[in-house]
């Protein structure tokens, strides 16, 4: 089925249960069958889709001249396909939201599938990708119709919704950070300038046992802790008590 008008950036939404599979006939099982949103459908030998496979499988094809083209697929059905005991691992009777949704972007259009398995009204990522002609070949560009698709099952489909969906965002460059300048201490004495330039690795004044640590000076971040209670002060050169 195939809506009469065109769009090229879209989304298109679609509640579907599978009641039944109609798979009596061993010739009609496959693992691509399934449920699928098409979209910039040209003619039968040139669009996109996007669903659910009898295997468990989500997948985001093209077919471009009559050749179909594999662009992602995941799986998020459990359970193992068995084309004899195992024909389809689509859950029954239980309604499944999918979303599919195309825009262009700097390297080629932008394919999105989503699923709401169960109808909870939260929608989730389950598949994108970018159809870059340089990994992928042709892509399809302009407007095509949308339609859906279900293969050898009864099935019931509610909430058909369609929506602009706009161009890609820009991807935003990352910032390069600016490095931290390392603060030289001011020196508060002449003593201190006289040990900061020999560029200590660690300098402590001990000038404040009562708080239990001290800075270290010498801007290394090597700062010091009292340990076994509070020291006997005494005076250094630079006025400090120790």
């Amino acid at each position: 089925m195939y809506m009469k008008n065109s769009a090229q950036n879209v989304s298109a939404q679609i509640d579907v249960k599978r009641v039944k599979d109609n798979l009596t006939n061993l010739a009609n099982r496959h693992p691509y069958n399934g449920e699928s949103i098409l979209v910039r459908y040209k003619d039968a030998n040139n669009y996109y889709y996007g669903g659910i496979r009898a295997d468990g499988n989500v997948v985001i094809k093209k077919k471009t001249n009559g050749v179909y083209h594999t662009l992602v697929m995941k799986k998020i059905f459990s359970g193992t396909y068995s084309a004899v005991s195992n024909p389809d691992l689509i859950p029954l009777n239980q309604w499944i939201g999918l979303k599919m949704v195309v825009v262009d972007g700097a390297t080629g259009p932008m394919l999105s599938l989503y699923t709401d398995v169960g109808k909870t009204g939260t929608w989730k990522l389950a598949a994108s990708v970018v159809d870059d002609p340089a990994k992928f070949g042709r892509s399809i560009s302009g407007a095509g119709l949308v339609g859906i698709q279900s293969d050898y099952a009864d099935a019931q489909f509610d909430n058909f919704i369609l929506s602009d969906a706009g161009t890609a965002p820009a991807p935003t460059p990352t910032p390069t950070p600016t490095p931290t300048p390392t603060q030289t201490p001011s020196p508060s004495t002449g003593y201190d300038a006289t040990v900061l330039s020999g560029n200590p690795v660690m300098y402590l004044t001990m000038s404040s046992p009562g708080s239990g640590s001290e800075s270290d000076k010498s801007g290394h971040g090597n700062n010091g802790a009292y340990k076994g209670g509070s020291p006997t002060t005494a005076t250094l050169p630079n006025g400090d008590t120790a």
